[in-house]
């Protein structure tokens, strides 16, 4: 009978625990989130401002690190683990490299629209080697490793939502594009963005990992520097 009322006992208290839903720190409360999403978006708008400004510069380039490493920091004292802020290796999946190939081919007009745009300005190993991996990989790290997950989690129930929203605010984040290229090329230019934000994004969320898009923005942006767009 003693065993009994044990089993009986401790039942109770596995179910007390639970209905009381304590998550773990893989899965930060929907409160963290949207406090984290709030601070994200904040550093999201100081990006842009720095991005529209068209400054050089190797300290300039730097800053542009700033925005996505406080955001995933606010991910991770969030909750968030390296894991679901997708900052780990992982294979990519044959979905993952049809999407990379399709959008690719998305890039045979603005190599036509770079032409007639600006034309062909030679190779600058400066912009090869330095200015297109940080720009690549500190977009990376703000859209996918800290923006996508804290509006995934923020909006757990519709993840394409948090998709499209997220190339959204990607593309906007371009908006400066504006300035140094004439209005159909910066609206051209705009549309794929969002495109391409749409397939990096989809391919960090599927696959889990963001180090394929930072190699493959890195190649993106490397083509984009070999041309005038003003």
């Amino acid at each position: 009978m003693c065993s009994g009322l044990r089993f009986q006992f401790w039942r109770v208290v596995e179910s007390l625990k639970m209905s009381t839903n304590v998550e773990s720190p893989d899965q930060p409360s929907f409160i963290n989130a949207r406090a984290a999403l709030g601070i994200i978006l904040l550093l999201g708008f100081a990006y842009v401002v720095h991005f529209a400004s068209y400054q050089h510069g190797l300290i300039y380039e730097l800053l542009r690190f700033v925005p996505g490493l406080l955001g995933v920091c606010v991910l991770l004292v969030s909750g968030f683990t390296t894991k679901t802020c997708y900052l780990q290796f992982a294979l990519i999946s044959k979905q993952g490299i049809v999407i990379y190939v399709v959008m690719f081919l998305l890039m045979a007009p603005v190599v036509i629209t770079g032409l007639q745009a600006g034309g062909w300005v030679g190779i600058d190993w400066r912009l090869i080697f330095i200015d297109a991996p940080i720009d690549a990989i500190a977009q990376e790290l703000y859209f996918r490793a800290a923006l996508l997950p804290a509006l995934i989690l923020a909006i757990p129930r519709i993840p394409r939502l948090a998709l499209g929203l997220h190339a959204i605010i990607f593309a906007f984040y371009h908006i400066g594009m504006f300035r140094v290229a004439p209005a159909d090329v910066a609206v051209f230019a705009l549309l794929l963005t969002f495109l391409v934000g749409l397939g990096w994004g989809w391919q960090v969320k599927r696959d889990s990992t963001v180090i394929w898009a930072m190699i493959h923005h890195t190649l993106f942006q490397i083509i984009l520097k070999l041309f005038a767009w003003g």
